[in-house]
């Protein structure tokens, strides 16, 4: 998937190398923080990375500069497992049947379309339109088992009718 899906995390690499275990510090991360925009100064980072990051472009950072606490919720989201083809049964729709199939038939558009909105894109729909939903549901950070079996039986409700 996406790696900005998690959102800002911090992680202690000596006690957890793997990144397996995000912290949640706000007097660490301020602490971080403040650090990064001394290296960012004293490099002469461009005014647009101090944009991106949040961070103001003279004084210290600040409270209101971290992100971690707000990004937590999103950041659990991410973790969850994506389903690989092999995990579903083979004569699944959602394995079966590529996405220009399933958009292209007036009764599982729909269906497709209210659990992945972002296949209106025409750009991720040719990116992915030759794959099955499994390969694309893989860019959504909070799409594992559940939600795909949920899918798949709305999708066969979809093609009964």
């Amino acid at each position: 998937g996406n790696p900005f899906d998690f959102g800002t995390l911090l992680f202690d690499l000596h006690e957890d190398p793997e990144q397996l275990n995000p912290l949640r510090d706000d007097e660490l991360e301020l602490r971080m923080a403040n650090l990064m925009l001394g290296l960012m100064r004293a490099n002469d980072a461009p005014g647009e990375q101090y944009e991106r990051l949040g961070f103001p472009l003279s004084g210290p950072a600040l409270p209101e500069h971290l992100l971690v606490a707000e990004h937590w919720a999103q950041m659990q989201a991410a973790r969850v497992a994506a389903v690989r083809t092999h995990e579903m049964p083979a004569d699944s729709a959602v394995v079966r049947l590529t996405l220009t199939e399933l958009l292209g038939d007036a009764r599982t558009r729909p269906v497709l379309l209210e659990a992945l909105p972002a296949l209106t894109s025409p750009g991720l729909v040719a990116m992915f339109g030759g794959g099955n939903v499994v390969e694309a549901a893989a860019t959504h950070a909070d799409w594992g088992a559940e939600q795909m079996c949920a899918l798949e039986q709305r999708l066969q409700r979809a093609l009964a009718a």
